[in-house]
């Protein structure tokens, strides 16, 4: 009985040992303040706000718009929207947004004390540096994108492209009835091509034309998510979710602690996907290095 008695003291003292840790870890007086909101359940999202509370070291409200519009309880002084859906939604005009995981989505800056976004396009430096490790000799490089929103980010991306020995010739589409003839523009003049993360563009059957250009011109196709990659695009290099989710919490965190920060940032960490088969139809020899490091390789 005095074994149980001491166990159970034990058990105790550790809960509240634990329980103290809890109440004195940093950004404990944010509770309340912060509130996600996801446009719906899908993985993608779940994953993305499970990397938020990992980088946040707390427990965050979320509201999902599945159950209607979000309803922001007053105190809150920071809203976390996941998908376009949830970033375009209202909000009161003194809480700071941060949104991301929207490509295509601008939010107005006027409209609100401050918006914060996090692109979905991976960081443009690391970008080039992994794509030209998958393929050393690449040097004319086609992009393919349409909201006006990725306009900047292509212009950069001219300008930084020169660095690493690669043209960028860029593709911008008014709709998909463009894409079959502006590949056949492209015949001959390039030796890979890029997919942005845009919604406007990225859809199965504008992948499968794509596809098809780059199996049938041995030409690497880069798209942008690894799903794409398993159904055959020869690789991709895109922001991970988590990551998305990680700079995102960063972003929270300056905000309460009222630190000024860019209105505009990137997920650093990147994910490689590589199609084994893709590659090889496409007569693209991969280095063993590039594979060790690979996160996902499909047969």
């Amino acid at each position: 009985m005095r074994s149980k008695m001491k166990s159970s003291a034990t058990r105790s003292i550790r809960v509240s040992i634990a329980l103290m840790l809890w109440l004195a870890a940093p950004g404990i007086g944010w509770a309340g303040e912060v509130v996600a909101v996801l446009s719906s359940d899908h993985d993608s999202y779940q994953e993305a706000f499970k990397g938020f509370e990992e980088a946040f070291g707390q427990r965050v409200p979320s509201l999902g718009l599945s159950q209607g519009a979000p309803r922001i309880e007053k105190g809150t002084r920071v809203v976390v929207a996941f998908g376009g859906r949830a970033a375009l939604s209202s909000y009161p005009s003194d809480v700071v947004l941060i949104y991301c995981m929207a490509p295509g989505i601008e939010v107005d800056p006027d409209s609100r004390v401050d918006v914060i976004e996090i692109r979905v396009p991976p960081p443009i430096g690391p970008s080039l540096s992994k794509l030209k490790d998958i393929q050393p000799e690449l040097n004319k490089l086609a992009v393919f994108w349409a909201s006006k929103s990725m306009d900047g980010y292509i212009q950069e991306l001219q300008k930084r492209s020169r660095h690493f020995g690669v043209e960028i010739l860029p593709q911008k589409l008014s709709s998909s009835a463009e894409l079959p003839d502006r590949l056949r523009g492209l015949y001959g003049k390039i030796n890979g091509i890029w997919v942005l993360p845009d919604p406007l563009v990225v859809n199965a059957q504008n992948m499968l034309i794509v596809q098809e250009f780059s199996s049938s011109n041995k030409t690497p196709l880069y798209a942008p998510m690894s799903e794409f990659v398993k159904e055959g695009a020869t690789a991709s290099v895109s922001s991970n979710f988590r990551e998305i989710g990680r700079v995102a919490a960063i972003a929270a965190q300056a905000a309460l602690n009222g630190k000024p920060t860019d209105s505009i940032l990137y997920a650093e960490r990147l994910e490689v996907s590589i199609n084994l088969k893709a590659a090889e139809n496409g007569g693209l020899h991969i280095s063993r290095n590039v594979l060790e490091k690979a996160d996902k390789i499909f047969p």
